[in-house]
């Protein structure tokens, strides 16, 4: 057992002394990314239940955000970043026993913007603090079905998003990051999962391959 508590204390060693060494460039100007990251959303966070004169409604949705972006760094402690993402809800409406009225819709950003990190990093930090800011839309889509009758609804706003985050160079071609931020878009003219507005704050985690 002490053998084997050695053994992995050797290796952990090794590794860190082998991050030690990579660690001494990590120069991103002229770099691209691709990237997928996965959390939670605020802003799609409710559930209701009522019944009235024996027609009984609930609504509910969950908390998933996440997407893919490519990234470009122009300059040292500057990335452009455009991402595409999706934050999802649900709503189901139960009418009687013989009828139920499913609903399910999904808000679907398209962004542009950028990461600018502070301070200034050096060629040789693995650790880089950034703020962000982008703009674009954000398309709202639902499909609503019972036995008689299917719906499809789809609009498209504008808004934008704030952040800030860090990421973390695990070595030459990865590198993982957290980010927490809030969407802000202008109201759907029509209710999409029933809602008119998905203003809320976000979290995720993120994995980028470097190149």
């Amino acid at each position: 057992m002490n053998k084997l508590i050695l053994g992995i204390e050797l290796i952990l060693l090794i590794l860190a002394l082998a991050g030690s060494t990579a660690a001494q460039d990590y120069q991103m100007i002229g770099r691209f990314s691709l990237g997928v990251n996965i959390g939670f959303y605020s802003g799609s966070n409710y559930a209701s239940s009522t019944a009235y004169n024996g027609y009984k409604t609930n609504i509910s949705s969950n908390l998933f955000f996440g997407g893919i972006s490519v990234s470009h760094w122009a300059q040292e402690d500057l990335a452009i970043k455009f991402s595409a993402g999706m934050m999802t809800g649900s709503e189901t409406i139960s009418i009687t026993s013989n009828n139920q009225v499913q609903d399910v819709s999904a808000v679907i950003p398209i962004l542009i913007g950028i990461n600018y990190y502070l301070p200034e990093p050096l060629s040789a930090n693995r650790i880089r603090t950034f703020i962000s800011g982008s703009i674009g839309t954000y398309t709202g889509h639902e499909i609503k079905n019972n036995i008689l009758l299917l719906r499809v609804n789809s609009e498209t706003v504008m808004g934008a998003r704030a952040g800030a985050g860090v990421d973390y160079i695990l070595f030459k071609h990865a590198l993982l990051g957290a980010n927490l931020g809030y969407n802000a878009m202008n109201d759907f003219s029509h209710p999409i999962g029933g809602k008119n507005n998905y203003n809320g704050g976000d979290f995720s985690l993120q994995f980028d391959y470097l190149f």
